[in-house]
């Protein structure tokens, strides 16, 4: 189940992400919530074309190996840098933290979070939909595919609460 992708796939040519990502940025342009990235390359392109995402989650990888377009991700354009680890295939405390920080800090007066993990960020947004404010969109790349947008709403938050329920605890 989690190998689909959660949300609309804007396709896009794997190594020109700016093409999918044009797509999505006029799709998500009148939404009010934050707009949350997850992944290098997503938090990269969003910056490239001029609009950082509002909560940027991070690891330094793309398909699991270090990826070196992750050193041109400018961390001085967000408000707040948070780091955290969480291993690959788990959910740790450190990233649920990071993530109700990162939230709430956007709730309460705007504040833009990245965080980096120390880890792999790849099961974040299980995490994020039941956190985050409903009109949110949470933004991830499908390697070899395009870009995944999924709005928070009330079926997005049952449906990951339920795939946490699944987990055992990190």
């Amino acid at each position: 189940e989690l190998k689909e992708p959660f949300g609309r796939l804007f396709p896009g040519p794997e190594d020109e992400p700016s093409v999918s990502m044009s797509h999505v940025l006029a799709h998500i342009e009148s939404g009010s919530g934050p707009v949350i990235a997850v992944g290098d390359v997503t938090v990269r392109t969003l910056q490239d074309l001029g609009r950082p995402a509002d909560i940027a989650l991070i690891d330094g990888l793309t398909k699991r190996q270090p990826w070196e377009g992750a050193d041109g991700i400018d961390a001085s354009l967000y408000d707040r840098n948070l780091s955290c680890s969480s291993p690959a295939g788990c959910l740790t405390p450190p990233l649920l933290e990071a993530c109700e920080e990162a939230i709430e800090s956007w709730k309460d007066s705007g504040h833009t979070s990245l965080i980096d993990i120390d880890g792999e960020e790849d099961l974040a947004p299980l995490v994020l939909h039941p956190l985050a404010p409903l009109d949110a969109v949470v933004l991830y790349g499908q390697p070899g595919k395009g870009v995944v947008v999924r709005w928070c709403d009330e079926g997005a938050k049952q449906r990951c609460r339920r795939l946490l329920g699944e987990f055992a605890p990190a």
